[in-house]
């Protein structure tokens, strides 16, 4: 993978580090225009266009890296939730269980929306500790058994 393509797809990674970059020359250009005299009247301009600057666009840039970080978690997340969700379909195909569904009426999170848009919800869409540890648990014995 060249590095342009690597820069067209982690643009947030790319212009967080420009701007960390720009907020740290910023603020050596402001120190280094301060520090060439030594009234503070004459090192306040240097203070506010360097100083002040140089720190928000180095807090831009941490801003944008953690926005990156997030943005991979969810994806990781979102791989994670579609893998429960076939593996899921596979034991339910597998078993010739039919999937449980719940009406978003008694659900707590009645208001978010759900994959399918159909008011029903699978388990695997609202898992919540329990469900997580019943889903998990036959997958695991399954790999067990195979072993």
């Amino acid at each position: 993978m060249n590095f342009l393509h690597w820069a067209r797809v982690h643009w947030d990674r790319v212009a967080a580090v420009l701007s960390a970059v720009a907020g740290v020359v910023a603020l050596l250009i402001g120190w280094n225009g301060a520090s060439q005299t030594a009234y503070p009247a004459e090192q306040f301009p240097y203070l506010l266009s360097g100083g002040l600057a140089g720190l928000f666009l180095f807090g831009a840039g941490a801003t944008l890296w953690l926005s990156a970080d997030l943005r991979d978690e969810w994806g990781e997340l979102r791989g994670i939730r579609e893998e429960l969700r076939a593996a899921n379909e596979s034991r339910t195909v597998a078993d010739g269980e039919d999937t449980v569904t719940v009406d978003a009426a008694d659900d707590d999170d009645a208001g978010d929306d759900d994959d399918a848009g159909d008011g029903d919800t699978t388990a695997v869409d609202r898992l919540d500790h329990e469900g997580a540890v019943a889903l998990v648990t036959p997958l695991v014995a399954g790999q067990a058994r195979r072993a």
